[in-house]
């Protein structure tokens, strides 16, 4: 995630857009509804929205695919240690009998 986040050189809007993306992101295998699935796909969608406009208008960016592909590969790697970690928690609640 660092050498990501360091050459990303996100602004502090990018950075809030991302907590949203990481926070709304949703896998298979959750139990959610399908009414607060909705709602995240929304928000997520809204942020895209969000984002698009603030790079036109705020930072004058014609073409922003880099920055938010950079978004995009950030939100993945955080996604990816998050995965880690609860795979590593669960080994340790399995070895350790918690």
């Amino acid at each position: 995630v660092v050498p990501l986040w360091l050459r990303a050189q996100i602004t502090n809007n990018e950075f809030f857009a991302l907590m949203a993306l990481v926070l709304c992101e949703t896998n298979s295998s959750s139990d959610l509804s399908h009414e607060a699935i909705s709602v995240l796909d929304q928000i997520r969608a809204e942020v895209y929205k969000d984002l698009q406009r603030f790079y036109r208008n705020n930072m004058g960016l014609s073409d922003y695919s880099t920055r938010l592909g950079n978004l995009i590969s950030l939100n993945h790697a955080i996604q990816e240690c998050l995965s880690v970690c609860i795979e590593f928690t669960r080994l340790q609640q399995t070895i350790f009998d918690l």
